[in-house]
């Protein structure tokens, strides 16, 4: 019999129980959660290994002790993990899959009104999926980002194995699964074939030096594989055997789709045909379908049809003859895969974990992965727990949680709310479109500032100085408040151009970019304005000044360099970046610290210095540009929250809390434990149904998020070791410490 006694008396930092995680990692939860509950004596028959032991010994040296912080992040928003859908699967019966990103496979068995994420061994793009038709969705296939692999399931999505193809052509991007044996795996260097469900396979590339778009096949014999030079190649063998029906007749890249041996559509730039004889011949059905060539066309039947690029979809109901253009959702800006039922329901997959879903045959559609995705573009905090953050669509969230939990507070009639300023928890001002507006009551109800121009321009930017609130605007103006809003004066900046960011850094001196290569700097209060030189000719975006003297500028261009003056702009330096980006916003905690948020559409970083800018260093990277940063700190430690593309808010901290704070959760019931597999949790009465658990290791790092249910599957998803089970709602806390054995 083995004993193991384990004692109440720990203390942890926070961060500890929120950091470490990746950019895909899951929401932060609220500090103040320790391991334990309170003294535990266990005694239980165990077979030890030494990774549990490790564990064990982890948990003392923790509390022996604080450990080494690192500069990790934890997601706070939105709920769902942020990643670029690739495609999109739907069986008539209900079970569907979503891909995307790193390794992210959904699988629903409901058509969508609930997604959850499956656990996958690898962490490739997933760039296609097939469903094997016949099967109810319980086989399929998905296309791998490496070295033409695929993944295949059996058990409708649950469980996926990676099988090689003992092919190099390049990413598996296109799938044709005609029958429960039969593969066809299209790259853009050929084409291969499995007709034993992937143990042996052979390439069946119709022609060599060609660049393929697009495959389709009728039935495991039947298929047809398209190039982007326009050529369509027609196989009656299974691939042994391949004829070009109708050579030299389109002309760039062509997406195909066959309904069976003698119909099928081609979408060839923005043109649409129809055959029906194979191949041998096409009809021109539309010369003005699509705006560019289509990502992906699906043929639901001959009169539905539709087709994704960009951040539009395409839809047809009269077989081709006229398009209708439809923008799915404002916030995603790539969408992919679509899939289409006879029915007139529609799924895409897009940018944010966007998976759009329509019911009236791709006229209007809804987001079945729920948040709010709309782009973060300012965040403002008035102490270490309450913030505001705004965002496109009329987009504004507080928290009074340190951003563990965010509500909305966006404004009725939606706009793009560029810029705030928090002075309290309840009062918070922002630029929306042409207005100004504010709350004094947390968000329930908001009003424009009147003695303001309104209805000519979009408003930038606001800053708040002592005595003073500046905002600039698109024609080149800047207004200042000193009476708290109740009248505004335009300053007379003598400028015309686009004017994007603000700072002052003192009631007396402030800076003003914006087009042109534009830098305007006051001396007195905004009351006059003169015109700053500076090398470089793009717009400038954002400028942050640390005082009156020291500041740096940003262009809205992607480059690898950032301005700085340490002379109040009389002159400038070029300082190299690691990465080229569009650097959005700066953060300076000291003279020598500070950091800069930004990158592209697809990658977000965040650089730091440490020797006040001379050089600059890559520190975290995440999902989408980053617009953001806030900064706070008190008695307890300090907080860093950024933001930016698809919603997303992520929190870095190294804040220490007391032993009685981590003692405060509730007792949260677990059996069995120890456990090998299955667990089951007594979880407490009038829990919401979109309530979640967070399991944290033995370092105390988020390791996962799972919906709140009586039973979870940790054993087969968590190597042997010690881990908490954290779970919070409306204010509550409930934890457990589980044992995980091999």
């Amino acid at each position: 019999m083995l004993r193991i006694y384990f004692l109440s008396r720990f203390r942890f930092p926070a961060s500890h129980f929120s950091s470490s995680m990746n950019s895909h990692s899951f929401p932060r939860q609220k500090t103040g959660a320790g391991i334990f509950a309170g003294a535990l004596i266990f005694r239980a028959k165990i077979k030890m290994n030494k990774r549990f032991i490790l564990a064990i010994v982890l948990l003392w040296k923790l509390s022996a002790g604080h450990a080494q912080e690192e500069m990790n992040w934890v997601r706070q928003h939105p709920l769902s993990p942020l990643v670029q859908l690739e495609d999109v699967e739907m069986d008539p019966s209900g079970l569907g899959l979503a891909v995307g990103d790193n390794g992210t496979i959904f699988r629903t068995t409901d058509f969508g009104a609930s997604w959850e994420a499956v656990e996958t061994d690898f962490s490739f793009t997933v760039f296609e999926v097939a469903i094997v038709p016949g099967s109810g969705g319980e086989q399929a296939w998905a296309g791998l980002a490496a070295s033409t692999r695929v993944a295949k399931t059996t058990d409708g999505g649950l469980t996926w194995q990676v099988v090689e193809t003992g092919y190099s052509l390049s990413a598996a991007v296109y799938l044709a699964a005609p029958d429960a044996n039969t593969l066809y795996v299209g790259t853009q260097a050929g084409v291969l074939k499995t007709a034993d469900q992937g143990q042996n396979w052979e390439e069946v590339t119709p022609a060599p030096g060609l660049n393929w778009s697009s495959i389709s096949f009728s039935d495991a014999s039947t298929g047809w594989a398209a190039t982007t030079s326009g050529a369509i190649y027609r196989t009656t063998d299974g691939g042994a055997t391949w004829e070009e029906p109708a050579p030299g007749q389109f002309d760039g890249r062509v997406q195909l789709h066959f309904l069976d041996a003698g119909k099928g559509y081609a979408a060839v730039f923005r043109s649409f045909f129809r055959t029906t004889d194979g191949g041998e011949s096409w009809e021109l059905l539309s010369d003005a379908a699509f705006s560019t060539n289509l990502e992906e066309l699906d043929i639901a039947d001959s009169s539905f049809m539709v087709g994704t690029v960009g951040n539009t979809s395409f839809t047809t109901t009269d077989g081709g003859f006229t398009w209708e253009r439809v923008m799915p959702l404002s916030y995603s800006y790539r969408n992919q895969g679509i899939c289409a039922l006879p029915d007139g329901r529609v799924w895409i997959a897009g940018s944010h974990t966007m998976a759009a879903y329509s019911v009236d045959f791709g006229m209007t559609y809804s987001d079945q992965v729920p948040g709010n995705k709309n782009t973060i573009t300012s965040l403002a905090f008035t102490d270490m727990q309450h913030g505001w953050a705004t965002g496109m669509n009329g987009t504004v969230l507080r928290t009074s949680a340190a951003g563990s939990s965010w509500e909305e507070a966006s404004l009725p009639d939606g706009g793009q709310v560029s810029a705030g300023i928090a002075f309290s928890p309840e009062e918070f001002w922002a630029c929306n479109g042409n207005q100004l507006v504010y709350t004094t009551d947390g968000g329930q109800s908001w009003a424009a500032f009147e003695g303001v121009v309104a209805g000519n321009s979009t408003y930038t930017d606001m800053v708040a100085v002592e005595g003073a609130v500046f905002a600039s605007n698109y024609n080149g103006k800047v207004y200042r408040t000193t009476d708290n809003g109740a009248s505004w004066e335009e300053l007379p900046t003598m400028h015309n151009g686009f004017l994007f960011g603000l700072s002052f850094p003192t009631p007396e001196v402030g800076y003003a970019v914006g087009q042109d290569s534009t830098v305007l700097k006051t001396a007195d209060g905004g009351d006059s304005w003169e015109r700053l030189d500076i090398p470089t000719s793009y717009n400038l975006d954002k400028a942050y000044f640390f005082d009156a003297d020291n500041g740096w500028v940003a262009a809205a261009a992607n480059i690898p360099e950032i301005f700085r003056t340490e002379d109040g702009g009389n002159s400038w330096e070029v300082v190299s970046l690691p990465f080229s980006g569009f650097w959005k916003e700066a953060y300076f905690s000291s003279p020598s610290t500070g950091y800069i948020v930004g990158g592209t559409a697809s990658v977000g970083r965040v650089l730091r210095t440490t020797d006040g800018g001379d050089t600059w260093e890559a520190i975290y990277t995440t999902y989408g540009l980053l617009n953001a940063i806030a900064r706070q700190e008190d008695e307890t430690g300090a907080r860093i929250w950024i933001g930016g593309f698809g919603g997303n808010i992520e929190l870095w901290e190294d804040v220490q809390v007391s032993t009685r704070q981590l003692f405060r959760a509730s007792r949260l019931h677990v059996f069995p434990n120890p456990a090998r597999e299955a667990l089951h949790l007594q979880l407490p009465p009038g829990l919401p149904v979109d309530a979640h658990l967070v399991v944290y290791d033995g370092q105390g790092r988020p390791r996962m998020r799972l919906p709140a249910r009586p039973r979870l599957e940790l054993g087969r998803r968590l190597e042997a070791g010690v881990y908490l089970l954290r779970l919070e709602s409306e204010g509550q806390v409930w934890q457990a410490k589980v044992f995980i054995l091999d």
